[in-house]
C-alpha cells in the first residue's frame, strides 16, 4: 500500500502558511522549480508597487518546533554545507524560515549577518549546526524589521564584494557610475568612519598615544567632512579628560580641557551642519559654567581661610569683591544654560547634543 510521507504534509503547510504570511504584506512568493537550497524567491512590494528587493528563502517546516525555555528563541538545525552556501557563498540576501505548523507561526533569520555562524562554520567539522532564531522575528508583526535588516544584508554584501575585488577591478567598475566627485566623496567619508572605529578600538586597548596620533590626522585632513572631523575631535577629548584625570592635577583642570575642546568643536563647525554647531554652542556653555562654578568654590574656600585665620582684610574685601562680580557672572551663564536646555529638549536633532545636553536639562529642572 502506498502512503503519503508525514514530512510532505508538514512541507506543503509550511509553504501555506507562510504564502498566507506573505499575502497579507502583498509580497509574492515565487517558488523555484528546481531546488539546490532555494525553494522561493520573495518579490517585496510597498502597497501595489514593488519596491526592487529580492530575496531567495529557505523555508523549514516542523509540527514540534524546539523552543527556548523562556521562548525567546527557536532552534533550527542546517546541515554545514547548506549554512555555509547561504551565510558565506550566496551573493544575493537569504533568508531561512521556520514554520511552526502546529501554532501557525512563521518566523525569520538572516544567516549572511550572523557573525557567530560564520566563525562557527570555520570551527566545526561537524554536519549540521543549529541556528537559533529569534521569536520576536515572528511574521508578519516584525516585516519592518525584516525589510531593515534585509537593507543590512545587501550592504554586508557589498561589502564582502568590495573587500574581496582587485584594486584595479575596483577602480574600472567606478567609471560605469556617474559624479566621480560625489563618490570620491562618499568613499572618503566611508573611510573616515573606519579610522573612528580604528580610534576606539586604540582606546579601548589604552594604546592612548596611537589613538591620539590618528584622531590628529583625521582632524588635519582636508577631505575628511566636517561631521567625521568632530567626532575625531570628541575622542581627542576623552583622551585628554583620561590623561588629565589619571595625572593628579588639578581638580579645575577638567572643566578647563573640556572648555578648550568646546571652542574647537566651534571651530570646526563654523561651516555647519546646524546641529553640531548647537552642539559644540552647548558644550561651550555648560563647560564654561563649570569653569565659573570652580572658581568660585576656590574663592570661598580661600575667603573662609583668611576669615578664620585673621588674615589682610584688604585681602578679605578683595576676595569678596571678586567672588561678588563671579556671582553674578554664575547667574547670567546659568540662566542662559537654562533656555539652552529648554530649546534642547524640542530640538528636532536632539540626539547630536551630547551628555552636555543633558547636564543643562537637569539644571533647568531647578530654574
Amino acid at each position: 500500500m502506498i502512503t503519503k510521507p508525514e514530512e510532505h504534509d508538514v512541507d506543503r503547510a509550511g509553504k501555506r502558511l507562510l504564502r498566507g504570511v506573505l499575502e497579507k504584506l502583498g509580497w509574492i512568493l515565487n517558488d523555484v522549480q528546481e531546488d539546490y537550497g532555494i525553494d522561493s524567491n520573495v518579490q517585496v512590494f510597498d502597497g501595489k508597487n514593488p519596491t526592487g528587493a529580492w530575496l531567495h528563502v529557505q523555508l523549514k517546516s516542523s509540527r514540534q518546533s524546539e523552543y527556548s525555555t523562556d521562548r525567546t528563541f527557536v532552534s533550527q538545525e542546517l546541515s554545514v554545507d547548506h549554512a555555509r552556501h547561504y551565510g558565506l557563498d550566496m551573493r544575493q540576501p537569504v533568508l531561512v524560515i521556520h514554520a511552526d505548523v502546529a501554532a501557525e507561526k512563521v518566523y525569520w533569520y538572516f544567516p549572511q549577518l550572523d557573525k557567530n555562524l560564520a566563525t562557527a562554520l570555520g570551527n566545526t567539522a561537524a554536519r549540521s549546526i543549529t541556528v537559533r532564531i529569534p521569536t520576536s522575528h515572528e511574521l508578519p508583526q516584525s516585516a519592518s524589521d525584516l525589510l531593515i535588516h534585509l537593507d543590512q544584508a545587501y550592504l554586508t554584501l557589498a561589502n564582502r564584494e568590495l573587500v574581496s575585488a582587485s584594486t584595479q577591478s575596483f577602480a574600472e567598475s567606478l567609471h560605469h557610475l556617474p559624479d566621480q566627485q560625489r563618490l570620491a566623496c562618499a568613499f572618503q567619508e566611508k573611510n573616515d568612519v573606519l579610522k573612528l572605529k580604528r580610534i576606539r578600538e586604540f582606546c579601548r586597548q589604552q594604546q592612548f598615544g596611537e589613538a591620539r596620533s590618528r584622531a590628529e590626522i583625521v582632524i588635519a585632513d582636508p577631505d575628511s567632512t566636517v561631521e567625521v572631523k568632530f567626532w575625531a575631535q570628541i575622542q581627542l577629548q576623552g583622551l585628554d579628560y583620561h590623561e588629565t584625570l589619571h595625572a593628579g592635577k588639578p581638580q579645575i583642570e577638567l572643566p578647563r580641557l573640556v572648555l578648550r575642546h568646546a571652542k574647537a568643536l566651534q571651530r570646526l563647525t563654523r561651516s555647519g551642519p546646524n546641529y553640531l554647531k548647537f552642539h559644540a554652542l552647548i558644550a561651550r556653555h555648560a563647560a564654561e559654567l563649570e569653569v565659573m562654578a570652580h572658581a568660585s568654590g576656590s574663592l570661598f574656600m580661600a575667603l573662609r581661610q583668611h576669615l578664620e585665620t585673621g588674615g589682610n582684610p584688604m585681602m578679605v574685601l578683595g576676595l569678596y569683591a571678586r567672588r561678588a562680580d563671579l556671582t553674578r557672572q554664575i547667574v547670567t551663564k546659568y540662566n542662559r544654560c537654562v533656555r539652552l536646555a529648554r530649546y534642547a529638549a524640542t530640538y528636532k536633532d536632539r540626539w547630536a547634543l551630547g551628555v552636555h545636553s543633558l547636564t543643562l536639562l537637569r539644571l533647568s529642572q531647578f530654574s
